[in-house]
């Protein structure tokens, strides 16, 4: 057997996110049989996700895995390590393969809450609920000036108990296995008691919550919950509607979500890929927005329309039966779409004086280069030290072999064929009115440049 492992980018993974990584396993022996993966992430001497499966491997077949694994909020930054280990024989020593990512700390802090200053009442009533003393004079008391019309923040109430983050849309394959993190937060100002997280409306068999309790969570503190879901191949395919509740000995919260079960792991993709255009949409809406405000969006929209090409890659490779292929371009489209919301947060506004200045600058400085460029080649030419071209031309001649200039071309046509494959999807896109016109028009000069160069290179190895 051969065992390998590969973290699929970003390689730099925030607490209370999943790390998404390939396993890829071939079987080299002569029977078809099952392995077993056993797979976990590691820190010095702590473990922390792990998980096991069997996996059929058939012979000289190379089996790819796409899996996650969940980062706790309590995971050592830093470089972390995450194991597999594949057993295939009782006698035979198992097969360990690892690769390292590094973990990182996205937590913001919560401020204090701030202090209301205590206010006298106006002359003329000291009942701040009698409407006699400039009140409303509808027996609210939201006296002119006057601070009780402020309703108290989360942390101003003595208890509170937010379910902070969750999946709201679970999509899964019957027969298969999902984890999902719930965060759970006290914003109160008093400590809460036996922390429960309960699931209702779904059969208890289809998920296991853990841990089961916590004992107490202080104020302005947060704790994660872990939801495996097990659907079994019997299940009916469809929508589940399900509520999360978070129950303490003082308070309890709820909110709401849906299970969706598909038929199979094509439906599920198709079904990604469509929420993916839609968060799309809704992101060109931000940048246009962004730009209007005179902010500079240049990266966010790169990373857009790279997200773009990654789903219409998608397309193609479901279209192909290429599920492995497409759940990657999904990985990859959902960690661009993530990263054009953060450039969009820090986006600042173009400060055009500064920008004309540094384009005056440059000009000046192509100016310098051009006329010293003039002088060398005339300085050159006048001592007859053009041979030296010849020279290098001969040389890159003799650089490349025939196998050498086969391989490159191949490569080359792979590439040529992968991205004409993209521009047939996006015209299609554009056509049935999913793309809009500037979208299409970005993405289309973006693909014709990178075919141009690669038709460039072909004509140069001859």
């Amino acid at each position: 057997y051969d065992v390998r492992v590969m973290i699929i980018p970003p390689y730099e993974v925030p607490r209370g996110e999943y790390v998404t990584f390939n396993i890829y396993v071939e079987n080299m022996g002569e029977v078809t049989q099952d392995i077993y993966l056993d797979y976990w992430i590691s820190s010095g001497n702590e473990t922390y996700y792990r998980n096991e499966e069997a996996v059929l491997t058939p012979i000289g077949v190379n089996v790819t895995i796409l899996r996650t694994a969940y980062i706790f909020s309590s995971q050592a930054l830093g470089q972390n390590t995450l194991n597999v280990k594949a057993t295939y024989d009782n006698v035979q020593a198992p097969i360990i393969a690892t690769t390292t990512f590094e973990v990182i700390d996205e937590d913001v802090d919560i401020p204090p809450p701030p202090e209301i200053p205590d206010v006298s009442l106006p002359s003329g009533g000291s009942d701040a609920g009698s409407g006699d003393g400039g009140g409303s004079g509808d027996g609210s008391g939201a006296g002119d000036g006057g601070y009780d019309n402020l309703q108290p923040s989360e942390f101003e109430k003595e208890l509170s108990i937010n379910i902070e983050t969750y999946n709201k849309e679970v999509n899964i394959v019957k027969g298969w296995t999902d984890i999902s993190g719930i965060r759970v937060r006290n914003n109160g100002r008093q400590a809460l008691n036996n922390i429960v997280l309960e699931l209702t409306g779904l059969p208890s068999a289809w998920y296991n919550i853990t841990p089961n309790k916590y004992e107490t969570m202080p104020s302005g503190n947060s704790t994660l919950y872990l939801i495996e879901y097990k659907i079994p191949e019997s299940a009916a395919s469809g929508v589940y509607p399900f509520t999360l509740i978070a129950n303490s000995d003082e308070i309890s919260s709820d909110k709401m979500g849906r299970l969706i079960i598909f038929t199979s792991i094509e439906e599920l993709i198709r079904q990604d890929i469509i929420n993916l255009k839609i968060e799309l949409h809704k992101l060109e809406d931000d940048i246009s927005f962004s730009e209007s405000l005179g902010k500079d969006v240049t990266q966010a929209r790169d990373s857009f329309n790279q997200a773009w090409v990654q789903v219409v890659l998608a397309e193609g490779n479901v279209d192909e039966k290429l599920f492995d292929e497409a759940l990657q371009n999904i990985q990859v489209a959902s960690g661009l779409i993530k990263r054009v919301k953060m450039l969009l947060e820090a986006a600042v506004l173009v400060d055009f004086g500064e920008k004309e200045s540094i384009w005056i600058l440059a000009l000046k400085a192509l100016t310098v280069f051009a006329i010293f460029a003039g002088i060398s080649i005339w300085w050159m030419r006048k001592n007859d030290k053009f041979k030296l071209s010849k020279s290098l031309h001969t040389h890159k001649k003799k650089a490349l072999s025939k196998e050498e200039i086969e391989i490159k071309k191949n490569g080359l046509e792979h590439e040529k064929a992968k991205i004409k494959r993209v521009l047939k999807l996006l015209e299609t896109e554009s056509k049935e009115g999913i793309l809009n016109k500037k979208s299409y028009t970005e993405l289309k000069m973006l693909n014709d440049k990178k075919l141009v160069n690669i038709e460039k290179k072909i004509k140069k190895l001859g």
